[in-house]
């Protein structure tokens, strides 16, 4: 299952992704891979820490950034509006791809348990998600549209990278 709301956010949800997250002074990090040993470098702003292990029983994850509440927020909203249960968010990242000359990323699932996965994009790029089904056939492809949020449910799913915009960047959050 999947959805895709291109009204969701507020406008005052719009303003502060535009004027902080999409910033000049927003802080990134660096990595060598997006998806474990994939030689992707990409641009992270972590907002809650994966626990070690993915152990969902009892540890919490460690929240990192001040912006955390403010995307937590956001899902809960969308939750509540689709009647999706809402417990624990697991991890939550911004996310920024640049041009490198690959327009795939690895299929993957984030956790070996079942989630939930909000993509909220945050400027327009090229770079679809695909998202699989259960045999690894292609199920949906989204485009990244600015302030666009994709919902979906434990699926095998790979990123697109840019190749023609300058920068893909996507808040992501996981959670039950």
């Amino acid at each position: 299952m999947y959805i895709v709301k291109d009204d969701f956010l507020k406008k005052e949800e719009k303003q502060f992704i535009d004027d902080v997250i999409l910033s000049d002074t927003f802080p990134w990090y660096y990595s060598k891979n997006q998806v474990r040993k994939d030689n992707h470098p990409y641009f992270y702003h972590t907002l809650i820490a994966r626990v070690d292990g993915e152990d969902r029983n009892g540890q919490s994850s460690k929240i990192w950034s001040t912006h955390f509440n403010f995307f937590k927020n956001i899902v809960q909203r969308f939750c509540k509006e689709h009647r999706i249960n809402f417990t624990q968010i697991f991890r939550g990242s911004i996310n920024c791809t640049i041009p490198i000359g690959v327009a795939r990323g690895k299929k993957h699932k984030d956790h070996d348990f079942y989630h939930y996965q909000i993509i909220i994009y945050l400027n327009d790029a090229d770079g679809p998600t695909k998202i699989y089904n259960e045999k690894g056939k292609l199920e949906a492809s989204i485009k990244p549209k600015r302030y666009r949020t994709l919902f979906f449910t434990s699926k095998l799913h790979s990123a697109g990278l840019p190749v023609k915009s300058k920068r893909r960047v996507i808040a992501i959050l996981t959670f039950i």
